[in-house]
């Protein structure tokens, strides 16, 4: 029983997590997972409302802790946990309890989407959008386009071709295809986005800031060094003039125009207030810890570099899951500080 979905007692009961263990260990055991109807209408709305209900999505399929699980009976608490130390291991176990939970809960997301489609309506592209930018973190290239695709058919009709949350699903799906590697279509895609949010929003706003360093990376990508770093440059000055200099997409953009020490100052800021306002195990400390080990590796310190990118993997395979982009991108990002290193039998 998934409930509260944000902090699900079925992961604090030693016996429910030890049934996900037993599952994966025999071929006859299945476990089947619930969500209340009110728990799902929670989960939606909160994934509708705000880039916070994604976090806090992530952070509650990422909270499995077997060892911290209680029962109502201490024995058997001990006996199970007994077993598991023996066997798997805590961290083991608790990464394929939260895998099964990420796996379940995408489908559920999916689900809800399709019970929304009949409406078409500006609600509704709002939520393919948030579900289309999670199924992109977790390596949903196809799903995540259709979905966006979706999206901006409906606001093209209902809003119009030059409201901004069209704007957001041209964008998104220049995300999507920036993953694919297709950067051409990628870079045309941002620059309607651009386009619109001009018209839209003016040129000040942080908006067209982000579409500014959205450009700039596809441009990186292709080889225009020179457009790129015009592009950063744009994006910074918005920036400086609506953020606080602490803001991490301030100290982003320093890092993406290669000012790299102000870049580490920043991030460095960053993550003393991400670590103080939502503690270690959160996505954006992780994106904090990322930061400063990729700002590491450019300045040539890989052994500092390594232990960023160390502390980032472990968050992140707590809270996304083995299977998340973000995952593999520190996997490939540890890769590069051991071989940079020597150590290239390790960096394989």
């Amino acid at each position: 029983m998934m409930a509260p979905w944000k902090a699900p007692i079925y992961i604090t009961r030693v016996w429910r997590i030890f049934e996900i263990f037993k599952a994966h260990t025999s071929d006859v055991c299945k476990v089947d997972i619930v969500m209340p109807p009110r728990e799902k209408q929670s989960l939606e709305q909160d994934v509708l409302d705000n880039e916070g209900g994604i976090n806090s999505l992530y952070e509650a399929l990422g909270n499995t802790q077997v060892q911290n699980a209680k029962s109502s009976v201490e024995s058997d608490r001990l006996a199970i946990l007994s077993q598991v130390e023996s066997n798997v291991g805590y961290p083991v176990l608790n990464n394929w309890v939260n895998d099964s939970l990420r796996e379940w809960m995408l489908g559920v997301l999916t689900q809800l989407v399709s019970t929304r489609e009949n409406t078409n309506d500006e609600d509704y592209a709002n939520f393919c959008n948030k579900v289309g930018s999670i199924l992109l973190a977790n390596g949903e290239h196809d799903a995540a386009m259709k979905l966006h695709h979706t999206a901006l058919d409906i606001c093209v009709s209902v809003l119009g071709e030059n409201h901004r949350e069209t704007a957001d699903s041209y964008g998104n799906i220049g995300s999507v295809l920036n993953e694919m590697g297709d950067y051409e279509d990628a870079l045309t895609k941002h620059k309607e986005a651009l386009a619109i949010r001009l018209s839209a929003l003016g040129k000040n706003h942080l908006e067209v800031a982000k579409t500014h360093n959205n450009i700039g990376s596809v441009l990186n990508s292709i080889g225009d060094y020179e457009g790129a770093l015009a592009k950063h440059k744009e994006a910074l000055a918005i920036q400086l003039s609506a953020l606080s200099n602490n803001h991490p997409d301030v100290a982003t953009t320093y890092n993406e125009m290669g000012d790299y020490e102000g870049a580490l100052a920043k991030y460095e800021e960053c993550l003393a207030i991400e670590l103080f306002v939502h503690g270690k195990n959160n996505p954006d400390t992780a994106s904090s810890y990322h930061n400063i080990g990729s700002v590491l590796q450019e300045m040539g310190d890989y052994e500092g570099a390594l232990a960023k990118h160390k502390e980032c993997l472990a968050i992140e395979l707590s809270i996304h899951g083995k299977n998340h982009l973000d995952v593999a991108a520190s996997h490939n990002y540890i890769g590069s500080s051991l071989e940079a290193m020597g150590d290239n039998d390790e960096s394989s």
